[in-house]
């Protein structure tokens, strides 16, 4: 072996430099090359579902018989593929109708109809119309599916409904006041509850 002459020292010393550096840099794990987008929008709280929707119906009048009526919905999901889930119970709180409508087939807003019949629905009184919301979230990072369903209740809706009194019935709520009996009671009764 040759020993190093005094012109050759710089470069080994250069050499050495280089070889250290490269060392150090496959022993230190380099970070991230740049700012990553959140996989996935944090899970709305219970009051913004609320703020995402809302239901109405008017006051009805329920007479013998099963006959149709309507109400209204708005949604404002946050992503376009959505589907609202819509129930509505009777003063008793049984539920007494329910739809779905789905993104690509409704509208965010529209009007749609429900059925009611007088046998047997808890009436008069106040009937609710509730509403859950869900959706879907797509990651913005195309390599790791990080894809989330988030579902939530949007602000519920109350509507009034009374029942058609029949003459038989108004009759026989007379005869019950004036009478103050019991039989003269489930007399009214009867007649009322059968329209």
């Amino acid at each position: 072996m040759r020993p190093i002459t005094k012109a050759a020292r710089p470069r080994a010393r250069r050499a050495r430099r280089l070889l250290t550096a490269g060392a150090i840099a496959l022993c230190v794990p380099l970070g991230p090359l740049g700012p990553v987008e959140a996989a996935s929008a944090a899970e709305p709280t219970a009051a913004q579902f609320a703020a995402m929707g809302s239901t109405h119906a008017p006051a009805y009048r329920l007479p013998p018989g099963c006959h149709w009526y309507t109400y209204t919905y708005r949604v404002s999901p946050p992503e376009p593929e959505w589907s609202l889930e819509v129930f509505i119970t009777d003063a008793a709180g049984v539920a007494q109708a329910s739809d779905v409508m789905l993104s690509g087939a409704d509208p965010t807003q529209g009007t749609k109809r429900f059925q009611l019949c007088a046998s047997n629905t808890a009436a008069p009184g106040r009937f609710t119309i509730r509403g859950k919301l869900s959706y879907r979230h797509y990651a913005s990072m195309p390599i790791v599916d990080q894809t989330r369903d988030y579902s939530g209740w949007i602000a519920s809706s109350h509507f009034r409904v009374s029942k058609h009194r029949s003459a038989r019935c108004v009759k026989a709520s007379k005869k019950a006041k004036r009478l103050h009996t019991a039989r003269a009671r489930r007399a009214a009764h009867r007649a009322c509850h059968r329209g």
